[in-house]
């Protein structure tokens, strides 16, 4: 039974890893077009918002996060280190986890 809660916390560990990586990917590239976005002329940014129907779809994702505001991508960054440090801790924690008692309980 204890072999089964150990695999389920590093399988948990694991996903919540996954997870925060995944996120940070996503965080990465949100702050890369959202500052291409407002790197172009402002002119250009507005004539791209009129036309948006018309636009292909890396330009609608740039403008898209454009709108985002700056708090909701800090957040998400520090929820996905959440997610990392969590993650491992439990991933590299967890077939250490009630060995003790398991080892006193063998005696």
């Amino acid at each position: 039974m204890l072999r089964l809660v150990r695999w389920w916390v590093v399988l948990l560990g694991g996903i919540f890893l996954g997870a925060g990586l995944f996120l940070h990917g996503q965080v990465a590239v949100a702050f890369f077009m959202r500052e291409s976005a407002q790197d172009t002329f402002f002119l250009w940014r507005w004539v791209g918002q009129i036309t948006f129907i018309f636009q292909d779809e890396t330009t609608k994702a740039a403008l898209w996060m454009n709108e985002i505001p700056e708090e909701v991508i800090r957040e998400s960054s520090r929820a996905a280190w959440f997610l990392v440090v969590a993650g491992g801790a439990m991933a590299l924690l967890g077939p250490w986890l009630l060995q003790y008692q398991h080892g006193k309980a063998r005696k």
